[in-house]
């Protein structure tokens, strides 16, 4: 599979809600109640979430197809990594481990 790392566009915003929505109810299902995944996932994306793409180095990895399989992206004011996340489908195949690599090289930089 080829996977391709690259800044996130404002408009793939809705897409990368919904890859940490899934990822969170899959990682999370074992050791969380229902009630704590349902309140951290809601269905609306909030104003902020395109603004963090817009204003940080927010990392998308991509297939050959244009489908977008795990997010990830440094916070500029505090350079730490604020969140990474991998569709179920995706997970464990170094996507993560790519964006991870791009944002300390832009934490470096």
């Amino acid at each position: 599979m080829t996977i391709r790392i690259r800044k996130a566009r404002g408009g793939e915003a809705e897409v990368c809600w919904r890859i940490r929505n899934l990822a969170i109810v899959e990682q999370c299902q074992a050791c969380y109640p229902l009630s704590a995944i349902t309140a951290w996932t809601p269905e609306i994306m909030p104003k902020h979430y395109r603004l963090a793409i817009l204003e940080n180095p927010f990392y998308v990895a991509e297939n050959s197809q244009g489908q977008l399989l795990a997010t990830g992206y440094l916070d500029g004011a505090t350079q730490r990594v604020e969140a990474m996340f991998t569709l179920p489908a995706a997970m464990r195949k170094g996507s993560a481990a790519r964006i991870m690599t791009c944002i300390k090289q832009e934490a470096l930089a």
